[in-house]
């Protein structure tokens, strides 16, 4: 006789938390025996040929950090012209293994590409439908995977004079420029109201403390409440029928979608993982390219703002100027 759900939910919750806490154990020894330096490299890359219409290609710059954590798993994807004349950017970042944000880095601009194509009506809301439902087709190929990591993710796309930006987690995109720094993403915390809202009608909590000083919120040992993957935390195994099950819908891979209308004020798109934001804020990264001088690499004057290095750290700039 198969158990009742409910039964099956916390067995499999109790399940994931004992073998959380074994991984959690076996990282640590990986952390302190790992003599190898933190592995860095900027990616400066500049475009400069016409797009096809008349208007140059941005000029962007990548900088990647491993920092203190035994591996790297933050990945990253810069396309310009992917289809047409639309430009994309995007950071992910990995957790409980790397496959996730790996996956998204190779395959969500494919997918990205076939979902505009399958498209059709007014230009912008066709492009917001279609980072939608990509995010979704990700989850999809994330879950069908052996692995069980996770991923945040976020995609700006850039189309003529427009920008739209998906998010998924706790990766984060600003504009720079004039005035003050403009959020183009919201922290998917899980005490961020809409989100604390959802999680309460699925009758989770929400576990808070602090570390290092800083306030960490966790939902089934997640510290955020949207993501790509992590199929343990969304789905138990039913041993009798050997397929996956939905639990409920407190964490989801649905992304939040902005867009804007780029302007002569707007200068820098900055999007990076959280181990940029956990120490700098907004306004300390838009001061600070704010003075940059023409031969300083944006990418890497902002990662010399990091306080602590605990996090692996990824962050893309991009010149909006030539969309003025």
């Amino acid at each position: 006789m198969s158990c009742p759900l409910s039964l099956k939910t916390n067995l499999h919750r109790l399940a994931r938390h004992l073998d959380c806490s074994v991984r959690t154990h076996v990282r640590t020894v990986r952390l302190c025996s790992d003599k190898r330096e933190s592995q860095e490299r900027s990616v400066s890359k500049k475009a400069c040929s016409d797009s096809g219409k008349g208007r140059p290609l941005p000029r962007f710059w990548i900088y990647e950090a491993q920092g203190d954590r035994p591996r790297m798993e933050d990945t990253h994807v810069a396309q310009l012209s992917f289809h047409k004349d639309k430009h994309v950017f995007g950071v992910f970042d990995g957790h409980a293994g790397d496959c996730a944000a790996k996956l998204l880095s190779t395959e969500i601009v494919g997918i990205l590409r076939d979902q505009i194509m399958q498209r059709s009506g007014p230009q912008d809301s066709a492009l917001g439908a279609s980072l939608t439902s990509s995010f979704l087709e990700a989850e999809k190929r994330a879950l069908a995977q052996p692995w069980d990591d996770g991923s945040s993710a976020i995609l700006a796309v850039i189309d003529g004079d427009r920008l739209f930006v998906a998010n998924a987690g706790d990766c984060r995109a600003i504009i720079c420029g004039e005035g003050e720094p403009m959020p183009m993403s919201t922290d998917h915390d899980p005490t961020v109201p809409e989100e604390r809202k959802r999680i309460e009608a699925n009758d989770e909590e929400i576990e808070s403390y602090e570390i290092n000083g800083r306030s960490i919120n966790r939902i089934r040992e997640l510290a955020m409440s949207r993501c790509i993957g992590d199929k343990s935390l969304k789905q138990y195994h039913d041993y009798d029928t050997d397929t996956w099950i939905p639990i409920d819908d407190c964490i989801i891979p649905d992304p939040e979608i902005k867009e804007l209308l780029l302007t002569k004020q707007h200068k820098y798109l900055v999007i990076a993982s959280d181990g940029l934001w956990a120490t700098v804020t907004n306004e300390a990264v838009a001061r600070r390219l704010d003075t940059l001088t023409e031969e300083e690499d944006p990418a890497e004057e902002l990662q010399k703002l990091i306080d602590r290095r605990e996090d692996n750290i990824t962050i893309v700039v991009v010149d909006l100027r030539v969309h003025a």
